[in-house]
């Protein structure tokens, strides 16, 4: 079952409910480190593609999993000067005016990164906070 999930590259974040930081912790790294691993795996069997909401899910899980790097990476791939002509984009990225680009625009894209940015400044999870 977990193989055709990740072939099937749905959009859909409902996979990591449990993981992001409103699931009062119930997978990370520290504490269930099987779940982690599994989340992971699915993560990279959704791939990198996207834009928006779905890069902003993907900065947010990743620096939930501890790979600051992998959501850094998200990050630079959400906020990149888009190429536009009129609405049209090439592959999402961010307006001159920093409006998200998925077009016309997605304010959920806008909100995710500033959530991502603070997930991977500071991780606030009982017992310590990192």
């Amino acid at each position: 079952m977990a193989q055709a999930v990740c072939r099937t590259r749905t959009a859909s974040p409902a996979p990591f409910a449990a993981l992001r930081p409103l699931s009062y912790d119930e997978i990370t790294p520290a504490g269930t480190p099987e779940l982690a691993q599994a989340a992971r795996k699915l993560l990279e069997g959704r791939g990198d593609e996207g834009t928006g909401w779905a890069l902003a899910w993907k900065v947010n899980l990743w620096a939930r999993l501890g790979d600051g790097d992998r959501a850094h990476g998200f990050l630079k791939r959400l906020l990149k000067p888009c190429g536009m002509v009129g609405i049209a984009y090439d592959g999402g990225g961010t307006y001159p005016n920093l409006f998200d680009a998925c077009p016309p625009f997605q304010i959920d894209g806008n909100f995710g990164g500033c959530a991502g940015i603070a997930e991977m400044v500071l991780q606030s999870r009982a017992p310590a906070r990192r």
